[in-house]
């Protein structure tokens, strides 16, 4: 059951934006002119415009009986707060500020309706599933879906029968923002299967759509009744049944060269009633109404006594077929015609008024006594269906994925379909994917049957080529470059037919492309947009050379220069939105990286993604090469080497990071590029602090701060300033640590560096957090939250969460910080970031020792120093050695504690952590020393004596400050280390009581 969504008063173009997000979210979507009375309001959610709904639409709501009044109600404001808060009054949630943000109203409906507990069920063969409660009722048994589970089965049920893309769901689902290679859709897949399907390895309702993703079908598919012998064609024969027999006197079929619209008319007539006399002319060659006429005429026999010839021949045939009771002319291919097509058409009608036609025709006819149906590709299964048949000998399902693909890169055309399906017996689908660079040598009919404009793909668009004009032609070869997706905007930066008074207006060539079926529309709310059939693309290409040089070049500098310009925007206050258009160019930039004849071109294009990679998606994703090539010139090699080091660091492959920042600091001291070697300091400095190598960091960070000064690069200074601080905190010097972190802050604030800003506040969130202030650490993390949510960077929003959850571990609110911390660590292990997921582990092992799990604690913590082991984080497992040691000496292994936290002090003394090897000292001395009192003269620790005087004596100062000097680590580390001390001195504790 879908949730139903009322548009109510919304303008035109209001419900144009938002209805198509609101109908892929699952809704079912009505829209009123104003709120319908309260007797007729059936609606779960409801978006009003307060400014043209009526000023009464409030009450509507506040007459409702509380069982019938929508759960949601969104009003868009009409910026009057008296008329804001009577809505507030009358039962809204909440209200829209315009424009209109179609991603945020769906947000807010969803949030609602689960709020109110508005449930969606999916029917099943033999169950039902409630999404609201994610729960499978089949046999009379339950079983629970999880998140994920829940999610994708809402995604696809939402869109019965529509094949969704593993990227789409992956976006939709997961929350990626780009084509990652990894295999979580698949195992969702399949262990949603074990629970809504009968027979799992016999799906009937969560199937495979081959080559393009997977679909949810409600019941299982019932056996198509065809109407006519084509595959894939049966609704719209049936629509051209009606439109030849009850419709306008004209009907015209519409499509790209190869969609199969003479096998449509033909197979048409074999439908016609009883009766009607179907006549077909092929129009081939024929170029004036006055040829029509001498081809009518003779297809007619009207002989030599009929003036076939001049203006007056079209009439005199189209009075013969007049005097033929129900007659339906068939003209095939009358693009021929050209711009005469209109013309010929009304002289037919006007002459024959009884007289019905059907076009079949590559350009749009518009014409007031037509009616047009578009033919288009075929759908995917259609496609494969089609080939099999065609094909001259079966082919078992061992081919299936390959025929999927093939038939999908070939546009799903029929034509291209029969032309491949016809080399099935020289040659297996596999080898055909291999080959569609060269297409157009493969699709050909060797047998030279078929009429010859079919004979081959490139003939068919060739045809329709050579019927445009040369403005055309040019155009079309030059928009070619674009992969996928491209603006009348981007078309004309890229022709550049401004200065040229000669060129006609760019838009007016794109629509001539579009009735001339080489173009697809793909218009957006706020922009027109436009995209190629990869045949045609392909065509296009071919003649690139000729009537389009030099377009690739612009088209690689220009889509270049504009990602490198976002990729700058990345480091201001226009961040997401700068994302947000570097993501659109993805698949330009890819095709850039593949193909570009030039090495320095691929090197921009592969820095470009990277930067997006970073912001964007997990850094664990390989998704392209950021190998220097030879020849590169210094500076773009040691961005390249920068760039991957950074990657690097990221993944937790620290030694290859370190290579590649020596390399690119030796390229860029040699070139003398001043910047580049701030860059690499700061590198050197940021993997030092990983490593734990404390000594040189400070210089590294000075000379970087000094260089990007030097350069006036504000969020380089910023962030050299900000490890400053880091390096500072780790030596125990708070209040420098602080200083130099508000110092940072300003000056990434005045370079508008909103992110890094956001970064380093969460850097100064630990340092609240080491000293005690936890709200405002809590503050600050929120806010580095906020700022991931915002970039859509989920590795951003889980180590804030994980951050987040130390501050309630530190606090001892034990359930909220294991909450956060498996939540988070199931989005870390879905989503594959390794670096993360160790400390995560470490953190929920210590939730798991205060709770007193000790064995669920051991076994985090084991899996959290071997991973932490595998990708060098030496610092995480030295922790999670620590609080192994603890675990084996609470549990009176004093042996394997000692050998642990040995382990765990040489691991902190290696990476020069004072306070780690003090803390680890303190957790020694508490639970090892003889009686668990070592003597005067044998205590090299203060701290422990403290502690020792706070349990004896009750001592707050004492323990005060024990908790905030320079041994601080953690609240928690205190209350572990006091059930230690506890255990050796069974007397009152005083953590434990405070």
């Amino acid at each position: 059951m879908f949730a139903r969504v009322l548009l109510a008063g919304l303008s035109d173009a209001d419900v144009t934006l938002l209805t198509p997000a609101l109908v892929q979210a699952g809704f079912e979507v009505r829209t009123k002119p104003q709120v319908p009375p309260s007797d007729r309001l059936r609606a779960d959610a409801l978006i009003v415009d307060a400014r043209a709904a009526g000023e009464g639409w409030h009450r509507v709501l506040q007459r409702l009986e509380p069982s019938r009044r929508p759960a949601v109600v969104l009003f868009v404001d009409n910026g009057d707060p008296e008329a804001r808060a009577q809505a507030l009054d009358a039962g809204a949630q909440d209200y829209l500020l315009p424009p209109l943000d179609p991603r945020r109203c769906v947000e807010r409906i969803e949030t609602g309706l689960r709020r109110h507990g508005v449930s969606r069920t999916v029917a099943l063969v033999d169950g039902v599933v409630d999404l609201q409660r994610g729960v499978v009722l089949r046999g009379g048994l339950e079983q629970t879906l999880t998140e994920l589970e829940a999610g994708l089965l809402e995604h696809l049920s939402a869109r019965p029968g529509v094949p969704i893309s593993q990227e789409a769901l992956l976006r939709a689902v997961w929350g990626h923002r780009c084509a990652l290679n990894t295999r979580a859709v698949a195992n969702t897949v399949s262990r949603l299967r074990r629970k809504i399907e009968g027979t799992p390895a016999e799906p009937v309702h969560l199937l495979t759509a081959h080559g393009q993703g997977y679909r949810f079908q409600p019941a299982p598919a019932a056996p198509r009744q065809r109407t006519g012998t084509l595959i894939g064609r049966d609704d719209l024969l049936d629509r051209l049944l009606d439109a030849v027999t009850t419709g306008p006197p004209a009907v015209t079929l519409v499509g790209p060269p190869g969609a199969g619209k003479t096998a449509l008319a033909e197979a048409l007539i074999r439908l016609l009633p009883r009766g009607v006399r179907a006549r077909t002319l092929p129009l081939e060659g024929v170029r004036s109404p006055a040829e029509l006429g001498r081809a009518l005429a003779l297809a007619l026999a009207l002989g030599p006594q009929a003036s076939i010839d001049g203006p007056t021949g079209l009439v005199r045939a189209a009075h013969a077929l007049a005097a033929e009771p129900s007659t339906l002319l068939i003209l095939d291919a009358a693009e021929a015609l050209g711009e005469t097509l209109p013309e010929a058409v009304t002289t037919l009608l006007d002459a024959a008024p009884t007289l019905r036609l059907l076009l079949t025709s590559r350009i749009r006819l518009r014409h007031p006594q037509s009616v047009e149906l578009g033919v288009g590709p075929l759908a995917l299964e259609d496609a494969v269906a089609l080939f099999r048949r065609t094909a001259p000998l079966p082919l078992g399902p061992e081919h299936e994925d390959d025929i999927a693909t093939l038939v999908d890169a070939l546009d799903r055309m029929p034509l291209s379909i029969g032309l491949a399906a016809g080399r099935a017996a020289m040659m297996p689908p596999g080898a055909m994917r291999q080959q569609l660079h060269a297409r157009f040598r493969l699709l050909r009919d060797p047998s030279g049957q078929a009429p010859p404009r079919q004979q081959t793909l490139r003939a068919a668009i060739h045809s329709s080529w050579s019927l445009l004009d040369p403005w055309s032609q040019r155009a079309l070869a030059t928009v070619s470059v674009f992969v996928g997706r491209f603006t009348v905007d981007e078309a004309e930066q890229l022709l550049g037919w401004g200065d040229d008074p000669d060129a006609p207006w760019l838009f007016d060539v794109l629509e001539r492309l579009h009735d001339a079926s080489m173009l697809v529309d793909q218009h957006a709310p706020d922009t027109a947009g436009f995209l190629l059939h990869q045949s045609i693309r392909a065509f296009a290409a071919e003649q690139r050379p000729t009537v389009a040089p030099g377009a690739v070049d612009r088209y690689v500098r220009l889509t270049l220069d504009a990602a490198e310009r976002l990729v700058e925007g990345t480091r201001g206050p226009d961040i997401v939105d700068s994302l947000d258009r570097l993501e659109v160019l993805l698949p330009q930039l890819i095709e850039i990286q593949r193909t570009a004849p030039r090495a320095e071109d691929r090197a921009r294009a592969a820095l470009a993604m990277s930067v997006f990679l970073m912001l964007r998606v997990s850094p664990e994703d390989e998704v392209l090469p950021l190998d220097p090539e030879p020849g590169l010139p210094p500076a773009l090699e040691a961005h390249l080497l920068i760039q991957r080091a950074e990657l690097g660091r990221l993944r937790g492959r620290w030694a290859h990071a370190d290579a590649d920042l020596d390399a690119a600091h030796r390229l860029a001291t040699a070139a003398g590029l001043d910047a580049l070697v701030a860059e690499t300091n700061l590198g050197r400095a940021l993997m030092a602090l990983r490593y734990g190598r404390l000594d040189g960091v400070e210089d590294l960070a000075v000379d970087a701060e000094r260089r990007f000064g030097a350069a006036g690069v504000g969020w380089g200074e910023g962030l050299s300033i900000s490890v400053q601080s880091t390096l500072a905190r780790r030596r125990g010097d708070y209040a420098a640590a602080e200083r130099l972190a508000q110092r940072a802050l300003a000056r990434l604030r005045r370079a508008g560096a909103a992110w890094h800003a956001a970064n380093v506040r969460g850097n100064l969130g630990i340092l609240y957090y080491r000293t005690g202030r936890l709200e405002e650490a809590l503050s600050c993390f929120r806010e580095a939250e906020r700022w991931g949510r915002a970039l859509r960077h989920p590795c951003a929003v889980n180590v804030a969460r994980a951050n987040m959850a130390t501050i309630h571990l530190a606090a001892g609110q034990l359930q909220d910080a294991e909450a956060l911390l498996v939540s988070t660590l199931e989005a870390h292990l879905r989503s594959g970031i390794s670096p993360e997921i160790a400390l995560v582990q470490l953190n929920l092992g210590r939730v798991r020792c205060e709770q007193g799990r000790l064995a669920e604690a051991e076994q985090l913590l084991l899996r959290a120093s071997d991973r932490a082991a595998r990708v060098g984080q030496q610092r995480e497992r030295a922790f999670a050695l620590l609080y192994l040691g603890w675990i084996s000496l609470a549990r009176q292994r004093t042996g394997e504690g000692r050998r642990r936290l040995e382990l765990a002090r040489e691991g902190f003394e290696e990476m020069g952590a004072a306070r780690e090897v003090r803390l680890t000292r303190l957790f020694e001395c508490a639970g090892c020393a003889p009686g668990g009192v070592p003597s005067q003269e044998d205590d090299p620790l203060p701290e422990y004596a403290a502690l020792l005087r706070a349990h004896a004596e009750r001592d707050e100062d004492a323990l005060a400050a024990l908790r905030h000097g320079p041994t601080y680590a953690g609240t928690s580390d205190l209350r572990l280390l006091d059930r230690l001390a506890s255990r050796r001195h069974p007397g009152a504790s005083m953590l434990s009581t405070a």
